[in-house]
């Protein structure tokens, strides 16, 4: 093949009158609102919270058009790339049916991809497409396929080969986990912020309510189509067949908000005030302010994830901790000893500002190796109180 002959790859360059003249066209749902053809979802959400259930009914749907949440949902056969081994996707196909629509690559590789073999994979998913008539893709999870996951180029060698499928007509959902430590509305997904950007719609699955039992589930949504709704609430029903909606409640961000102000007081050295946990609330995450910081204790305490004492009185304010911490500082063997002097004494109780203040100015603490007030400042025994 000559030069002239050889198609031309170079980028194509084109005016504002030809992008205008592009006629307008909806997107094409399989999900109304959220997962379309020649877009890409992301589902992020805490490990065994429902997302591989939520997957298998819809795409149990996918074989006659059967409604989700009351949404109409596309017929059509899809590709599933799973972590999960083929027990488990069996017990799934003998539950839902799926009625021979579903193709698996299940634990494809024993490692971690490199580009060019998740290239490979992708390329093979291309393939299906054109022999079967294969329309949506689903990675489940991002985090077993993707390379270098905190790297921006990492994320785009994962993103790049599942863009080309989209564009020519697929949809793809990818399951994430969150991160480690708890994130705000929006920013959820483990690794580079790249593949919150990349997506077309970002969706957060979080409990839909204080009850961590409740099979109740809430959606977060970021998207580019206006029909996406920013929060969806939704429920399993009992028996495991079906989803009911829920109306959409105002929990004041508590939801979104509780792995960061857990964060707080795992890592607290002694039981904190809410004054406390104003003041050490970490600089990456929005603060709250202190009345709606008492709105969220009060709802972890009802809950039941959270401890309270004291009487809310000046002398003797209410003070939080969790379990977690806790057991931490009874590691301690003089823990209980302090405890117990300060019950049978009524030794008044010192918050952690109070603790620091005094470190600052010079008043007792050992504070080697740390500067004055700060969380590393050594506290003895951790949660005594001071005199």
């Amino acid at each position: 093949m000559t030069d002239a002959q050889a198609p031309n790859t170079s980028p194509q360059e084109v005016w504002d009158p030809e992008v205008e003249s592009m006629p307008e066209s909806a997107a094409d749902w399989l999900l109304p609102g959220f997962i379309a053809r020649r877009n890409m979802t992301l589902l992020t959400s805490m490990w065994k919270a429902g997302k591989t259930t939520l997957l298998a009914h819809l795409l149990a749907r996918r074989v006659g058009g059967q409604p989700l949440f009351g949404l109409p949902v596309a017929p059509g056969k899809t590709v599933v790339i799973s972590e999960e081994p083929r027990s488990l996707w069996a017990e799934r196909c003998r539950q839902f049916q799926f009625g021979g629509q579903l193709c698996f690559f299940l634990q494809p590789f024993p490692h971690l991809p490199s580009a060019e073999e998740w290239r490979g994979l992708i390329g093979r998913v291309g393939q299906l497409r054109a022999e079967h008539g294969i329309d949506f893709l689903v990675v489940d999870s991002v985090t077993h396929f993707l390379r270098a996951e905190t790297a921006s180029s990492g994320v785009h060698d994962f993103i790049m080969p599942v863009r080309d499928l989209t564009g020519r007509g697929m949809a793809a959902l990818f399951m994430h986990h969150p991160r480690r430590k708890g994130a705000g509305e929006g920013n959820a997904g483990r690794g580079h912020g790249a593949i919150h950007s990349e997506v077309d719609i970002s969706i957060e699955m979080r409990h839909a309510g204080n009850n961590l039992e409740s099979r109740a589930r809430r959606f977060f949504c970021m998207s580019r189509h206006a029909v996406t709704p920013r929060h969806f609430d939704f429920e399993l029903n009992a028996d495991g067949a079906d989803y009911s909606v829920r109306p959409a409640g105002d929990d004041d961000g508590f939801n979104e908000q509780w792995d960061v102000l857990r964060m707080v007081l795992e890592e607290a050295p002694q039981k904190l005030t809410r004054r406390d946990i104003f003041e050490d609330w970490p600089d990456d995450y929005p603060k709250p302010c202190l009345a709606t910081l008492w709105l969220w204790l009060k709802s972890a305490v009802a809950a039941g994830l959270v401890r309270v004492e004291g009487t809310g009185m000046k002398s003797d304010p209410f003070r939080y901790w969790v379990s977690a911490a806790e057991a931490r500082w009874r590691e301690n063997p003089l823990y209980e000893v302090f405890e117990k002097q300060a019950r049978e004494l009524k030794l008044p109780f010192v918050s952690l500002r109070e603790l620091n203040r005094r470190s600052a100015g010079g008043f007792g603490g050992d504070n080697e190796g740390s500067e004055p007030g700060s969380k590393n400042s050594r506290l003895w025994p951790p949660g005594a109180p001071v005199e």
